[in-house]
């Protein structure tokens, strides 16, 4: 029971994952109505799913119904092993819950002599699953009573309260609700049925209501799940190992073997089929469609505690009066296959095995519930330090009290200073990842009622996708009604323009085109202009078919720029957002080329103009496809108010770099970063060899010179400096350094820089 509870371990900080988690304790703290405000991949309980993260605005809250639910759990476990034959099962049982947590990853390197920050894997999704399966296994038993009952609807009751945490659960305590509606009918217990979809639905009204949610959203929260959803697959996708994801393959399928033989064999019914076939459906795509360390091992570890009930717990006592066992040789086989997990998880070069940090865990733990006003002061200090690190006065003092929204994928920077965050339906970039959610952004954006008066600015994108994709239509609504007004750090304050308002898109039809994989279309013709492309790509019924029990195939975007000198950039290519449209040319993938297009002067000759561009995939993948492919082309309009920022973003990125030493002199990012700048700024006077060089060694020395994203930094200063041999052997060294399965972006960098150097040419970004 220690082990399962979950009390705040750190503050949260601008980071992606840890300020997105904030967010959702920040929307329940102010009644941000789901469903009509905000679309995420959380309800209104969502915050509860991160209890681990410290924000300081629901804690109390956050911290009893976390704990609330893993005692849930804890009964669950202790029912489910009650019904397990052999007491050497309930100790093996017992003890995958202490052997799995000590698996996760560095989520910080070493710096000089300080020890490596450990981060344990995030368990809410796979105790998530095994409170769901456990509670479907009972409430499918064929049994009355009082106690039973009382018990049913108490786990309907968590039920409900899963499914307004996150869109899996919602999903998966739907798919439990309707298998013991089903089993019970075929049972013909009809009372039964009957009063589980009342409990339900009275449970789930109730919860949405005292969790400050009108109800007339509660039907546009349900439609949010499926929007999120879409799209999801493919935007999101990352690959794993090619044996990581045979290993998964196997493990679901010789636990949906186990459930065929449970409905076959031991005549459990269908509606225990069917909650484990969804349960197993969710958990596979969860794990292999992003298969990143996190959401694989997430998938293992699932499957390794749930395997022992799919095994073993039986809803029925059988005519002999013992619980039906699995054939020892078919035992054999499914140990063998769940004792691959720890091979997959090690394929990847991040994953650590840290025994102390079970330690940690139960340590931490003892502590809360020995002396929570200690822990909580704790925490309260540590928030402290991380929103000074993260301040940016210049923008506070500019925003005030007004609507703030974050366009980008850290809104922690709203949270950290203490702004008023007014957010878009879908407030991450890179998850607007279908034409709904953008279209619904964009509306947001160019409604007067509903955009808010200052919009935080950070293009980028992620996991090698096109930047230009990401929230395209929400960012064309911003060039058309807003304009920068300050930048610093590298966030770029935006604006309200004074009226008129422009609540549409305007663009002009240019060219349609019908083309194949692989052909380039030219915009030569319209190289002084802003070029606006919307794509149709249409998937076969075999790439279909992928797309649903995998993961769709990946497109790539092939661009020839134009920006002082000729460059090739390839990134890849979101189908499912291809009808909605991105801005084509100028290319914007940072904010350094957005503030290009406010310049006062029309002219984007300095800007990254794309000169031809063309889309492909790889060719095992062209029968996922059909072969043609619909471009339109069109014209739209400069932004209509322009401005002449006092500061250039480089500039402000210095100066705020510079503070961060002050504080922290031997912080690894922040001296790779000035002494990046110091060596590849495109402005001359922010250039400064001999800096770059100090900052850079210094770097290199805290990291043992075994980090080769701060070696990349020191090569490019040693060839800043005219120390191209140097530069040359460093750039060598990092490249040895690098993981060829996780790093191909890195590599793809260091290999275009020993180029540079070869040519005795300095890196200009």
């Amino acid at each position: 029971a220690l082990t399962l509870l979950e009390f705040p371990r750190h503050a949260y900080n601008a980071t992606h994952d840890l300020s997105s988690h904030a967010t959702f304790e920040y929307y329940a703290a102010h009644h941000f109505q789901f469903g009509k405000q905000v679309y995420q991949n959380v309800g209104p309980y969502g915050y509860v799913n991160y209890a681990y993260n410290y924000a300081g605005y629901l804690p109390v809250e956050k911290i009893v119904l976390k704990n609330l639910s893993r005692l849930g759990l804890f009964l669950l476990i202790l029912w489910a092993s009650g019904r397990l034959p052999h007491p050497g099962l309930k100790l093996g049982w017992w003890a995958g819950f202490f052997v799995f947590q000590p698996f996760g990853w560095p989520l910080a390197w070493p710096q000089g002599s300080g020890p490596m920050v450990f981060q344990q894997m995030d368990w809410d999704q796979v105790y998530g699953y095994l409170t769901i399966y456990l509670a479907a296994l009972y409430l499918l038993q064929p049994r009355k009573g009082w106690s039973y009952w009382l018990t049913s609807g108490a786990l309907l009751v968590l039920l409900a309260f899963t499914a307004l945490t996150k869109n899996t659960g919602f999903v998966l305590a739907g798919a439990v609700i309707v298998a013991v509606c089903v089993q019970k009918l075929l049972s013909k217990d009809f009372a039964a049925a009957l009063g589980t979809v009342l409990i339900s639905a009275l449970s789930l009204v109730a919860l949405w209501v005292l969790a400050g949610q009108e109800l007339v959203n509660l039907p546009g929260f349900v439609r949010g799940i499926f929007a999120f959803s879409s799209g999801y697959n493919e935007a999101l996708m990352k690959s794993a190992p090619l044996q990581t994801t045979l290993i998964e393959l196997l493990v679901v399928g010789l636990l949906f073997w186990r459930s065929v033989y449970n409905w076959l064999v031991l005549k459990q019914g269908i509606g225990r089929l069917m909650v484990e076939a969804a349960l197993l459906f969710v958990a596979w795509k969860h794990g292999v469609v992003r298969g990143d360390l996190i959401h694989v091992s997430a998938l293992f570890f699932a499957a390794g505690l749930l395997a022992v009930p799919f095994l073993w717990v039986t809803l029925s006592v059988q005519t002999e009066g013992q619980p039906a066992r699995l054939p020892a040789p078919l035992w054999l086989v499914v140990a063998a296959g769940l004792a691959l997990v720890p091979a997959a998880l090690l394929s990847f070069p991040e994953c650590r095995y840290e025994p102390r940090g079970l330690w940690e865990r139960l340590r931490s733990n003892l502590a809360w519930v020995a002396s929570p006003a200690r822990q909580t002061a704790k925490m309260k200090g540590e928030l402290r330090d991380v929103k000074a690190l993260s301040a940016l006065p210049g923008i506070k003092a500019k925003v005030r009290d007004s609507r703030v929204d974050y366009f980008g994928y850290e809104p922690g920077y709203v949270l950290l200073n203490d702004l008023n965050y007014w957010c878009r339906p879908m407030p991450i970039t890179f998850a607007a990842s279908n034409e709904t959610l953008e279209r619904a952004n964009e509306a947001f954006y160019r409604t007067p009622q509903t955009a808010p008066e200052f919009v935080i600015c950070v293009v980028g994108s992620v996991d090698g996708r096109a930047a230009p994709q990401d929230d395209a239509l929400a960012l064309r609504a911003l060039l058309d009604n807003y304009h920068p007004v300050l930048v610093e750090q590298r966030q770029v304050l935006l604006q309200k323009n004074p009226p008129p308002w422009m609540d549409h898109a305007e663009k002009t039809l240019l060219a349609e085109r019908t083309v194949r994989w692989g052909q380039r279309v030219s915009l030569a013709e319209w190289k002084d202009g802003l070029v606006w492309m919307e794509v149709d790509i249409q998937h076969s019924l075999a790439g279909k078919l992928v797309s649903f029990c995998f993961k769709p195939p990946p497109c790539y975007l092939d661009c020839r720029l134009l920006a002082g000198e000729t460059k090739y950039s390839r990134s890849r290519f979101v189908s499912s957002m291809g009808t909605s449209g991105c801005l084509i040319s100028p290319f914007i993938d940072d904010n350094t080329e957005l503030l290009k297009l406010y310049q006062p002067a029309h002219d984007l000759s300095d800007c990254q103009r794309v000169e031809s561009f063309g889309l492909g995939c790889d060719p095992a993948d062209h029968r996922f496809f059909k072969d043609e492919i619909r471009i339109r082309l069109y014209s739209v309009a400069l932004p209509t108010k322009r401005a002449s920022l006092g500061q250039s973003p480089f500039a402000a990125a210095a100066a705020r770099l510079e503070q961060v030493l002050q504080l922290q002199p031997d912080s690894v990012d922040a001296l790779n970063e000035l002494a990046w700048l110091c060596a590849t700024c495109p402005e001359p006077k922010l250039r400064d060899a001999a800096k770059a060089l100090r900052l850079a060694k210094h770097a290199a020395n805290l990291t043992g010179r075994k980090d080769p994203g701060v070696l990349e930094t020191l090569a490019a200063a040693y060839a800043e400096a005219g120390q191209f041999a140097e530069a040359i052997k460093t750039v060598e060294a990092a490249t040895r350094l690098c993981d060829p399965a996780s790093q191909q972006e890195l590599l793809g960098t260091l290999r275009n820089c020993q180029q540079l150097f070869e040519s005795r040419k300095p890196v200009r970004q």
